[in-house]
């Protein structure tokens, strides 16, 4: 009988051990998510202002500055955590080079969690240099998961993302016919 309390009492410890562990490890998830949000915000504004700077007369240049090496070590340490807050700018921001920026950081995390918002960045309301970088970054996920979507890119309205997907398409896919 004793010895069946003391395995009672284990089970208990070990249940409520595991509660408690459960319930911690809720609490800092979701704060990690609030504060995942905000670095990728830094983050974005940072490399977008570098776009734009200002020039004689006051005018404001907007030109195209990638990601800085500081940019994509800073987003890979964040890994996955990143990918659910750069894909708002994907979905929110088509306005070229929000989107694009997004993009380009989603390629830095790589793996199966930005095939989701990578296919969302092909949507014909992007602009055709982010929809181009989507398309190169699901091939890098997975070519057999891209395929589809590179023949799709073939009858894209832009001649641009047509030659890209046409290259890709080319080096991929015609040689496993």
């Amino acid at each position: 009988m004793q010895m069946l309390r003391l395995q009672l009492l284990r089970l208990t410890f070990i249940v409520l051990g595991a509660t408690h562990l459960q319930t911690n490890a809720q609490i800092p998830a979701n704060h990690n998510e609030e504060e995942n949000a905000v670095r990728v915000s830094r983050i974005m504004q940072r490399a977008l202002a570098r776009c734009r700077t200002q020039v004689d007369g006051g005018i404001q240049k907007i030109e195209w500055v990638p990601p800085t090496n500081d940019d994509l070590q800073e987003i890979k340490a964040m890994g996955e955590g990143a990918v659910v807050p750069l894909s708002r700018y994907v979905d929110t921001d088509k306005d070229g080079f929000s989107d694009l920026m997004a993009v380009r950081l989603l390629l830095a995390i790589g793996g199966p969690t930005t095939e989701a918002p990578l296919r969302r960045a092909l949507a014909s309301d992007h602009w055709q240099v982010t929809r181009v970088t989507a398309l190169y970054g699901l091939v890098g996920v997975s070519k057999n998961h891209a395929r589809p979507f590179v023949e799709a890119a073939l009858n894209d309205p832009s001649s641009y993302v047509r030659d890209k997907a046409s290259e890709l398409y080319h080096l991929y896919y015609d040689q496993a016919e």
